[in-house]
């Protein structure tokens, strides 16, 4: 669904909002920044989508959950103020780099088995962060620091590069769409920099 000033107003009046509370004046102010149409996406039950980052040049994900059907996971995500529990401390960059690379060319996040490679050891709700519907849960403790409970209407935002000024992908932003226990209606607005595209490309090259 269009984004911008042609798009369907509700979609368009999202926009401008976000952009306004996470996006710098710098990255507003750049002719390369932008942002791609709406995706709606539809899961049907045990629907998933494997463990992934968006990077690519997209600097801001933000996902819209419509029908409030949670199960984003974030597995390398920071929940502690402490640094101790960082898990991505110990994470070598270059080869987290590397192994990213290596699935992107292989056609990720078709290639399952290679991609939840990159998530070993972790375990939703126990590990990083879980985004989940409240709706239907069986059990929602909300004094898990690893899970986030949202309700229909809800929508999560991450930064998907490190803030460092390096341009290397933030490995936190790495995450998986769980298999749903009922349909899942969401939706997707990626904001953009060309440049950031360009430099990872230049990268590879």
């Amino acid at each position: 669904i269009p984004s911008g000033a042609n798009g369907l107003p509700l979609v368009s009046s999202l926009v401008a909002p976000i952009a306004k509370y996470f996006l710098s004046d710098h990255f507003k102010a750049s002719e390369a920044a932008g942002v791609e149409d709406l995706q709606v996406l539809k899961y049907e039950q045990a629907g998933e989508f494997v463990l992934h980052h968006d990077g690519q040049g997209r600097s801001l994900t933000v996902i819209y959950y419509i029908n409030g059907v949670g199960g984003t996971w974030f597995p390398l995500a920071h929940t502690s103020e402490n640094s101790d529990d960082d898990p991505c401390a110990d994470i070598d960059q270059s080869k987290m780099d590397e192994a990213f690379a290596h699935t992107r060319k292989n056609s990720s996040p078709r290639n399952k088995a290679e991609a939840l490679q990159l998530g070993d050891n972790f375990e939703p709700a126990k590990n990083g962060l879980l985004v989940q519907g409240v709706q239907g849960a069986a059990n929602s403790d909300h004094s898990n620091p690893n899970v986030s409970w949202i309700k229909k209407g809800d929508a999560v935002a991450f930064y998907n590069y490190m803030d460092d000024g390096s341009e290397r992908f933030d490995w936190r932003a790495l995450h998986a769409g769980l298999p749903a226990d009922e349909v899942k209606w969401i939706a997707n607005h990626w904001f953009r920099s060309n440049i950031l595209l360009e430099e990872t490309l230049l990268e590879k090259s």
